[in-house]
């Protein structure tokens, strides 16, 4: 058996998921907020998929995904580092949205009718280690802000 892809959909109603035929190629979804919905989904069903919903998989947790917008932004309450006129920057906005995924896939992981399948084992322990990488590197970028404020104020 193949592993399972990681798709971003839009999708207003999440009982769609399970009400368009599609029960057999999605193994897990995990609800983000703002409409936005990751699946697991068995590699032959992405265009099925694809044809229902509005595909975001493109932009997920790159620059221009939009649960990293500063209007998007989910949970916020770190400073950050490319100033954008409110204080906060890129790197503040992806890591609140960041530990607000993470947060989503850790409940969802652990909700009792999520199927033991070591394909979907497999794949949040994947998904969680590259959303956890991504932390790493935003929370970098925080704390070299922060140095660098405080050399400036030293000034």
């Amino acid at each position: 058996m193949s592993e399972l892809i990681t798709m971003r959909i839009e999708c207003e109603d999440v009982s769609d998921i399970g009400s368009n035929d599609l029960r057999e190629i999605v193994r897990a979804a995990i609800l983000l907020g703002n409409n936005q919905v990751d699946l697991a989904v068995e590699p032959k069903g992405i265009s099925q998929v694809s044809s229902v919903f509005t595909d975001l998989t493109f932009c997920r947790l790159l620059r221009k995904d939009p649960l990293f917008s500063p209007e998007k932004a989910l949970h916020s309450q770190y400073n950050n580092t490319i100033s954008r006129g409110n204080g906060k920057t890129y790197a503040h906005d992806a890591y609140s949205a960041l530990r607000h995924i993470r947060a989503r896939y850790v409940s969802a992981q652990k909700q009792p009718d999520m199927p033991s399948d070591p394909r979907i084992l497999d794949w949040f322990a994947t998904e969680l280690k590259r959303i956890e990488e991504l932390m790493r590197h935003f929370g970098k970028q925080m704390l070299l802000l922060v140095l660098d404020r405080q050399k400036l104020s030293r000034s």
